[in-house]
C-alpha cells in the first residue's frame, strides 16, 4: 500500500516512524522542516507518484482543508484526525462530494484523547 502524508511536524514524524518512509509527504508552501530526506516533499495533490492509495492528514485542519478534498476527488482514500474541521459545514459537505466523485473514503480516527483523573474531596 502507497502512503502520503500531509503535514512534516510532530505527528507526522511519528507516523512515518511507524509506517517507515511514506511514498511522499504533502507540505505548504512555507515550510521548511523536513525531516525525511528519502521522501519527497510535495506541494499539490497532483504531484503524488503513482501507487498512493492512502494520504494520512497529520497536519490539522488546516492542512485537512487545504488538500483532503483534492485527495479524495483523486480517488484516494485519506485517514484524519482533524474531526473537529468537519464542524465547518461547508467543509464537511466539501470533503463530502469529493469522496463521492471520486469514489474514495474520509476515514476518522479519533486523535489525543484528554484522561481525565477525578479524586474525592476529603
Amino acid at each position: 500500500m502507497g502512503i502520503a502524508i500531509i503535514g512534516t511536524g510532530a505527528i507526522a514524524a511519528h507516523v512515518a516512524a511507524a509506517i517507515g518512509t511514506p511514498d511522499a509527504l504533502i507540505v505548504r508552501s512555507g515550510t521548511r522542516r523536513h525531516d525525511m530526506p528519502d521522501c519527497p516533499a510535495l506541494r499539490s495533490v497532483a504531484e503524488l507518484p503513482r501507487g498512493v492509495d492512502l494520504v494520512v492528514d497529520c497536519a490539522g485542519h488546516s492542512g485537512l482543508a487545504a488538500h483532503g478534498a483534492d485527495v479524495l476527488a483523486a480517488g484516494i482514500d485519506v485517514l484524519t484526525v482533524s474531526l473537529g474541521a468537519l464542524a465547518d459545514d461547508a467543509l464537511a459537505g466539501e470533503l463530502t462530494q469529493a469522496a463521492r466523485a471520486g469514489g474514495a473514503v474520509l476515514h476518522l480516527a479519533t486523535g489525543a484523547i484528554g484522561r481525565a483523573s477525578c479524586r474525592e474531596r476529603v
